[in-house]
């Protein structure tokens, strides 16, 4: 009887041992190395903070943001309709959590308000500032590669619960070379122009 089993007892045997090799097999193959991920800011040196005790408090809104500017995903388009999103860069943080500050900031910089407040401040404000990120991205469709910076912006008087102006701001300048990198450099050097003069057109805006 075990003389019959035992062609089965070496077949199975090599069986055994043949799964033990593909597993080992298995184990010595090289790990796959981790994708680096690259994280940018938007970023704006902070100026001294200067204030009017008879200037108006003003509330700088939660800026909105159109379709695919509300994540982290760092946006780029090669052709004018398509749109697409870097697998390693992004940034540390959606794009308007970091503009709000710098807005922020900015107006406090201009020496022509009491105080420049944001949602969640116990504080009564004349004005309030509602900004719209409309677009933000890297083109690549030609060279040098070009990034686009573009906002609305809305001033109210809260009193008299009146709309006191609109206005677009719309800004691009090309870069080399082509990466997420140098086009983030781009975008922080669109602040620095975008920033001064929306100071500039709320200061005219609002008479302060």
């Amino acid at each position: 009887m075990f003389g019959r089993c035992k062609p089965l007892m070496n077949a199975l045997t090599l069986t055994v041992v043949g799964l033990s090799l593909s597993l080992s097999g298995c184990s010595l193959l090289p790990n796959a190395e981790p994708v680096m991920i690259h994280r940018y800011t938007l970023d704006h040196p902070a100026a001294e903070k200067v204030i009017d005790p008879n200037g108006p408090v003003i509330l700088v809104s939660r800026i909105h943001t159109r379709a695919g500017l509300a994540s982290q995903r760092m946006m780029y388009r090669r052709s004018a309709h398509g749109v697409a999103y870097f697998t390693r860069s992004q940034w540390v943080a959606p794009p308007a959590e970091m503009l709000g500050p710098l807005v922020v900031d900015s107006l406090e910089a201009s020496g022509r308000f009491n105080a420049v407040v944001q949602p969640g401040t116990p504080v009564a404000a004349e004005l309030r500032l509602d900004l719209e990120l409309a677009e933000l991205y890297q083109d690549f469709s030609s060279q040098p590669g070009t990034a686009h910076l573009s906002l609305r912006a809305q001033l109210l008087d809260m009193n008299r619960r009146l709309v006191l102006a609109t206005q677009q701001f719309d800004y691009a300048v090309s870069f080399e070379p082509g990466n997420a990198a140098s086009g983030v450099e781009a975008l922080n050097a669109l602040l620095e122009g975008f920033l001064p003069e929306l100071d500039l057109w709320v200061c005219i805006s609002s008479g302060v």
